[in-house]
């Protein structure tokens, strides 16, 4: 989805400064270059994710929201770190057990991926 929405935003980006240029309607350049620029962010943010699932897996996460610790089975890898951002992009799957659903958080602009079970457990 990010590859797709950072293509699609290039081209309407492209193609709103081609009508500006062939026609001077800034108005309708200017909508359509915004919605250009609106699927760039969202592809930020899918890669940003994505980097996150990739590269920032933890198992556990104890403490609370402004003083948690970040840990993998075997090492602490954050302690002490405020939870800035969180999402439950799993939640309105009923299907699916806590240790298959994931909590997506950000904390010191990293992004953090942990299974639920494993989420804020003392």
């Amino acid at each position: 989805m990010g590859l797709a929405a950072t293509v699609l935003g290039g081209y309407a980006v492209r193609q709103s400064m081609l009508y500006v240029s062939l026609t001077g309607d800034l108005f309708g350049g200017g909508v359509f270059g915004l919605a250009g620029v609106g699927l760039w962010v969202v592809a930020v943010a899918h890669f940003y994710m994505a980097a996150g699932y990739r590269f920032g897996r933890v198992e556990f996460v104890t403490g609370s929201l402004s003083s948690a610790t970040l840990r993998t089975k075997s090492k602490v890898i954050a302690e002490g770190v405020s939870i800035n951002f969180l999402r439950k992009p799993d939640a309105d799957d009923l299907n699916a057990t806590p240790d298959n659903r994931y909590v997506f958080f950000i904390s010191g602009w990293r992004p953090w991926v942990c299974p639920e079970s494993g989420f804020l457990m003392d």
